[in-house]
């Protein structure tokens, strides 16, 4: 949770220590070109897709190269790790399953039947079973239970114009959520594969969505869009989802939002090439608010805006947190 991974307008990698977030170190460049990077859920294991359709598997301990996969002659635009990093699907004119539980030696092991052409980005569910692959302004859902044979099971139709994101909820693999160029974000009810069901549309963005993500908990989803805003979204209940926060600090369209393995913090990066962190836990916002106001409310003021509620101390002695930083 403390290192983060960026690849800039010119396709480097770089590592970057946040583990203090007012003050990012920056820790090593890698010269490209990169046009994918992607983590494993534990952070230790990074894959990349070149220019030249060569994925790397990375060990992020050392930044070292552990081995590589080969797709010749093809233009890849996807790779994905599964849930429990073992397998990575590459997208490329067929999207192909490795094994990658020894990531020195990647082991092809089946491919989908049909051509993925039409495919721009690929989600597991965090059970294994289910593979999400976005076509054009549908999602393409596959049973991959056995992943000798995957077989498709259904079209979710709901977009009106490409889709741009997609991912599964990290602890509810029935939860799928698409977005896109028509604004909206989609939460899908995937507990029937064969007949899904749409939970809930969020329409609160005035652009394309670009990326949206899940909080470890799979209790939020943070959304980032052409409209330059980051919103921030409760999700416990996705027939219900409630609008958290309209996050602004970018001066361009969000390119992509991510979650730190603990939820603590948001990072998003923008199309201008800075990266904004996000504080969004609770109790720093009321540290915040009590920095504002220089402490707790008077008796006549707590009175004054809470005329029927006992009066409560709510600031305690604490260390002034930013509000956010940003790497450049």
């Amino acid at each position: 949770s403390n290192i983060l991974l960026s690849v800039d307008n010119e396709y480097r990698m770089t590592t970057w220590d946040i583990s203090d977030l007012s003050n990012p170190v920056k820790l090593k460049t890698q010269d490209g070109p990169a046009s994918i990077v992607i983590f494993n859920n534990d952070g230790s294991l990074m894959a990349s897709m070149d220019f030249d359709e060569t994925a790397t598997l990375w060990n992020m301990k050392d930044f070292s190269k552990l081995g590589t996969i080969t797709m010749s002659g093809e233009t890849v635009n996807a790779i994905e790790f599964s849930a429990d990093g073992k397998i990575l699907a590459v997208n490329g004119e067929k999207v192909v399953f490795w094994d990658i539980s020894d990531p020195k030696k990647p082991v092809k092991l089946s491919t989908l039947p049909q051509d993925a052409n039409e495919f721009s980005d690929l989600a597991f569910n965090g059970e294994g079973k289910l593979l999400a692959a976005i076509a054009g302004n549908n999602v393409v859902l596959w049973d991959i239970s056995d992943i000798s044979k995957p077989s498709r099971l259904a079209v979710l139709e709901g977009h009106s114009n490409q889709i741009q994101s997609v991912v599964f909820n990290p602890l509810n693999p029935s939860l799928l959520v698409s977005a896109g160029k028509d604004k909206n974000i989609i939460l899908w009810n995937v507990a029937d594969p064969l007949n899904p069901q749409k939970a809930d549309t969020l329409a609160n963005h005035s652009d394309w969505v670009t990326s949206v993500a899940f909080s470890p908990d799979g209790t939020k989803l943070a959304s980032g869009s052409y409209d330059k805003y980051v919103n921030l979204w409760n999700v416990s209940n996705p027939e219900v989802s409630i609008l958290i926060s309209k996050m602004v600090g970018h001066v361009g369209s969000v390119g992509t939002v991510e979650f730190n393995s603990s939820g603590g913090f948001l990072a998003s990066q923008g199309r201008s090439g800075n990266i904004i962190f996000w504080d969004i836990t609770p109790e720093s916002w009321v540290q915040k608010a009590c920095t504002i106001t220089g402490g707790d409310l008077t008796d006549i003021q707590w009175k004054q805006y809470f005329p029927t509620e006992e009066y409560n101390q709510t600031c305690e002695p604490f260390n002034i947190v930013p509000e956010e930083s940003t790497l450049i």
